[in-house]
């Protein structure tokens, strides 16, 4: 039995939600926010009650809210967390490896990544080792996601179902 085997097929559509502004329309009421997060991932897990698994947004500008939103996520029921690392101080490889292990630790639900990182699928296969279980393939290159899809064996994705950007040949 592989990981993949003892986790909730994720499938269907995956819909980002709304961000709250302060009244002036200014700058995102980030309290708001992160109780609103936190709100909508406990309606969200109330509300699908079993019939299809939610994928809680994590990504936050902060790693520490970034692993406070994962870990309550994963206390109200939320079968995956997708994360985007803090964005407007990029992580190294490094550092993104060591986010994605404290969320790892503190939630434990599945890991979708989205980096804004370009990874070789060797920095791919270490991640995964920190509980990332999908990722969003943007960058186009076939080569890439082949050498990907090669490294994992059917260990990547849902049950050996990889999501992979759709190929537009010109």
């Amino acid at each position: 039995m592989t990981v993949s085997d003892k986790l909730p097929a994720l499938h269907g559509i995956m819909v980002a939600l709304i961000t709250p502004f302060t009244d002036d329309k200014t700058q995102i009421d980030a309290p708001r926010l992160k109780a609103h997060r936190n709100t909508l991932t406990e309606l969200c897990v109330e509300c699908a009650a079993g019939r299809v698994p939610v994928v809680s947004g994590t990504g936050s500008p902060s790693s520490d809210e970034a692993v406070d939103l994962a870990r309550h996520a994963a206390q109200v029921g939320a079968a995956a967390v997708m994360v985007v690392p803090p964005f407007y101080d990029p992580l190294n490889v490094e550092e993104l490896t060591e986010l994605m292990a404290e969320i790892r630790d503190a939630s434990q639900p599945p890991i979708p990544a989205a980096s804004g990182l370009t990874l070789s699928p060797r920095r791919i296969a270490e991640l995964s080792k920190v509980g990332v279980k999908y990722l969003k393939d943007t960058s186009g290159d076939v080569t890439t996601a082949e050498g990907t899809l090669n490294i994992f064996h059917g260990d990547f994705g849902s049950r050996g179902i990889a999501i992979i950007r759709e190929i537009t040949w010109s």
